[in-house]
């Protein structure tokens, strides 16, 4: 009686465990499908046969940190850059500067640049400014109409990337084509001074050393003297002493006023005084003389 006591004892304890564990699972289940319904979430379902293959995965092993190469370890000045393909190591040409510029220049075409150039009565200069000092006194009479011709040939002839400027010269009176500035020698500049030097007379007589000091003078837009001086004359109306010394002063007014530029002289005519003066002031420049004593 006692042991058939204790089993129904065992039994309903049993029973009275497992209907407790089954209203538990359900009030659980009936809370966790509640909160996933009002979340709204989708929940993954894990297989056995995933959960299998995740634990019979080998383990993952972090790569190893290496420290890269500092800059100092490599070889200063190499002149070729190496690439490593595996285990071989290839050596990536690079033409040098010198070579690659040669090759480039090969394919351009080959420019010719005009060199300035500039002709007065067959006196030729390179210079890129460039001043015509012309006499208009009386003593010109018949041979101006040429000289007014052969200086408008001449500024004609110039490059677009020279500069001009005219002076003509009478007793104490100089006129000038501009206001103390070289002009480019542009189509519209050679129109302006043509016109200027159609209007020019002749008269009086000749004074030379203003008008020679005043082209000294005339400069570009930075300030720069000219290069050329064309001094065109048929004589110096000079007494002896006057005449003693006047290739001086005008050698040192160069030298003061614009020390680059070369005095080429022309003369017509004239006496073998004057071309000795005309002859020491061209050669003191290293400028050219030329005496006309033809028709021109």
């Amino acid at each position: 009686m006692k042991s058939s006591k204790s089993r129904t004892v065992k039994v309903w304890a049993w029973s009275v465990s497992i209907g407790v564990h089954v209203v538990l699972f359900a009030i659980f289940a009936v809370i966790r499908f509640t909160n996933l319904a009002s979340a709204d979430v989708t929940v993954a379902r894990v297989t056995t046969a995933a959960v299998k293959r995740a634990i019979d995965q080998p383990p993952v092993i972090a790569k190893p940190k290496v420290r890269p190469p500092s800059l100092s370890s490599r070889k200063p000045n190499n002149p070729l850059d190496l690439a490593t393909s595996g285990r071989k190591t290839i050596p990536l040409y690079k033409p040098s500067a010198k070579i690659a510029s040669s090759r480039s220049a090969s394919l351009l075409p080959k420019a010719t640049v005009a060199e300035p150039n500039a002709d007065f009565f067959g006196s030729s200069s390179n210079m890129r400014k460039i001043c015509y000092v012309v006499d208009c006194s009386g003593s010109m009479h018949g041979v101006f109409s040429n000289v007014r011709k052969q200086l408008i040939d001449s500024i004609n002839t110039l490059k677009a990337d020279q500069f001009f400027y005219v002076i003509f010269f009478r007793e104490d009176k100089l006129i000038e084509s501009g206001a103390g500035k070289f002009k480019r020698a542009t189509e519209r500049a050679k129109r302006e001074v043509r016109a200027f030097i159609d209007t020019v007379q002749i008269g009086g007589n000749t004074n030379a050393l203003n008008a020679i000091k005043r082209s000294m003078e005339i400069t570009d837009i930075n300030s720069n003297p000219t290069q050329q001086i064309y001094f065109l004359t048929d004589g110096f109306d000079l007494n002896p002493s006057d005449s003693a010394g006047f290739d001086d002063i005008i050698e040192n007014l160069r030298k003061k006023l614009a020390p680059e530029a070369r005095i080429n002289t022309i003369g017509f005519w004239i006496q073998p005084s004057d071309e000795i003066l005309l002859r020491s002031i061209a050669e003191a420049s290293d400028g050219q003389f030329v005496n006309i004593t033809g028709n021109i």
